[in-house]
């Protein structure tokens, strides 16, 4: 209103407020797991809107080749149905489902995953995949998981455990890996027999399949660079011969670690 008259047409203008998409962010605890070993998986739902996201469709996070569930167990904060089959490598959070509003708001799913495969992964539900009534995620979430292979073992054994001056005794070493790809040696494994202990023969046996050797009369045992030891649960092979001593007493025959 003016001293020259009032406006005669309105003037508008349009304003379009549209809701934040949500977000997705993943994480392994621990993320680094011995072969066989489990760790949590954690995918953390985040919706900064005044009001709950609902899913128009599953989120469906399909786990990195070789890792799997645990058990159909899940947990975490997020209300809605959550779902996947031990041993299986999907995790689904069903459509229908929210995610709470907030500044921002979040909720989280949780799972027990493991591997019996060595090396790193990348665990990533893609730009787009958590779809819901306030749009879809804009970002990957990603996450990496270290599954590092297993220490091999080795024991030893003497049958029988006492024996006269001059008789002998069968010398086990058992080698044991439990991973599910065979244990490969880069260097060879050298069992030097204790002062006053020989080799009867240089005849070995035992399962392991590599190349064994030593002289007779000698006092070491040798498991060449090269040879395996099978996978398993533990997978194992031994490695036999036969000892003889002509000195009286005790004596501990010794692999040392890291051999």
């Amino acid at each position: 209103q003016t001293n020259f008259g009032n406006n005669a047409a309105a003037a508008s203008a349009n304003l379009t407020v549209t809701a934040n998409a949500p977000t997705v962010a993943k994480a392994f605890a621990p993320a680094s797991i011995a072969v066989g070993g489990t760790s949590v998986l954690t995918i953390t739902l985040t919706n900064n809107n005044a009001t709950a996201a609902t899913l128009s469709a599953n989120l469906v996070d399909t786990l990195p080749a070789g890792v799997t569930l645990v058990n159909a167990t899940f947990g975490g904060t997020c209300s809605g149905t959550k779902s996947g089959a031990a041993g299986g490598n999907t995790v689904t959070y069903a459509s229908g489902a929210t995610i709470p509003g907030g500044a921002p708001g979040s909720c989280t799913i949780t799972a027990i995953v493991t591997s019996s495969t060595a090396g790193t992964v990348t665990n990533t539900i893609a730009a787009g995949a958590l779809q819901t009534n306030n749009g879809s995620n804009a970002a990957a979430g990603s996450a990496n998981l270290t599954v590092t292979a297993n220490a091999p073992t080795v024991a030893k054994a003497f049958a029988p455990a006492t024996i006269l001056s001059g008789g002998t005794s069968v010398l086990t070493i058992t080698l044991s890996n439990n991973n599910a790809a065979a244990a490969t040696l880069s260097a060879n494994l050298v069992d030097n027999l204790p002062a006053g202990v020989t080799l009867a023969n240089a005849i070995f046996g035992g399962t392991c399949s590599g190349t064994k050797s030593g002289t007779a009369g000698g006092t070491s045992v040798t498991y060449a660079s090269g040879g395996t030891i099978p996978a398993g649960a533990p997978g194992t092979c031994t490695i036999t011969a036969n000892v003889t001593s002509s000195t009286p007493g005790t004596v501990t025959n010794t692999i040392a670690a890291g051999a």
